[in-house]
């Protein structure tokens, strides 16, 4: 592509904000001292076969590790970003055909503050194997492109935009679900970060459904789902998804990769200097994302 050409792109569509997402950054140390540092300030995780992560995400009653750095805390009382969940046994579940309602994110939760006319569905029933339907085109990582993703009638493109971006490595989608197929017992579980610390989202298929497409995110031409289970589970954390509407790509990155960032304004850079920052983030592989 023409230099001047992509970077005239790039700064008319970005003049407020350019976001890159440092996939390469992690909380120091290894794997093993990040949870044992986590796990000796309240958080919990239960890892069993198949990497199947079984709840709660962390003990409701103890601050996180990320929290616990990153406020100073001048009471006695906890900070909690979740309320206590009850613990789910994804694997059992999974195994067995009893159809999963998840009673820690009821559909009333969900849909808080929600007024536009929908019909809640399961995603079996409504986008059926029988027709074509798949988490994934083929059921292969290789399938997932950063053209998946299509905006329905919620304004939470910063999400979108964020995962499509993180997209651009297939592995990295492909790496946060651990059921990554269609199941009998409809759960799905997938791993996101809470200001970096490794969580696990865990949820249903049941979902608000207008006409013959999902309301919010909707099923790609490829006839793919996974960007549907995406947006439940971030709507999840955030409590509902009336909460995502509106906010920036760094923050959703940070949930879905539990990367640190960096935002860069534009708008007194010149052409070469974007280029030449795309550029090398690119090359980088970091993940980038523009906003208006």
């Amino acid at each position: 592509m023409n230099k001047l050409f992509a970077s005239a792109l790039i700064a008319g569509a970005i003049q407020a904000l350019d976001i890159k997402l440092h996939a390469e950054e992690r909380p120091s140390g290894t794997e093993e001292d990040i949870l044992a540092r986590a796990k000796a300030n309240g958080v919990e995780f239960h890892n069993h076969d198949d990497d199947f992560i079984l709840g709660p995400r962390f003990n409701p009653n103890q601050k996180s590790l990320a929290q616990q750095t990153a406020y100073t805390f001048t009471c006695n009382e906890n900070f909690t970003r979740f309320a206590p969940e009850k613990q789910v046994d994804v694997k059992a579940i999974h195994s067995g055909t009893t159809q999963f309602l998840d009673t820690n994110y009821t559909k009333e939760m969900a849909m808080l503050d929600w007024t536009t006319s929908y019909t809640w569905k399961k995603m079996s029933v409504q986008f059926p194997e029988s027709s074509g339907y798949k988490l994934f085109e083929n059921n292969l990582s290789t399938s997932i492109d950063i053209h998946d993703t299509i905006q329905g009638y919620l304004g939470d493109c910063w999400v979108l935009a964020s995962f499509a971006a993180c997209a651009e490595k297939p592995a990295r989608i492909w790496n946060m679900f651990d059921i990554k197929t269609y199941n009998a017992a409809g759960i799905y579980s997938l791993r996101m970060y809470d200001m970096g610390v490794p969580i696990s989202v865990v949820i249903d298929d049941w979902l608000p459904i207008s006409g013959t497409q999902n309301l919010f995110v909707k099923v790609n031409p490829q006839k793919e789902v996974w960007p549907l289970l995406i947006e439940k589970a971030f709507s999840k954390i955030h409590g509902n998804y009336k909460a995502i509407e509106g906010g920036w790509m760094i923050d959703a990155g940070n949930t879905f990769m539990g990367t640190g960032g960096e935002g860069l304004s534009t708008s007194s850079l010149t052409v070469d200097q974007i280029w030449n920052y795309a550029n090398e983030w690119d090359l980088k592989h970091h993940i980038m994302t523009c906003a208006t």
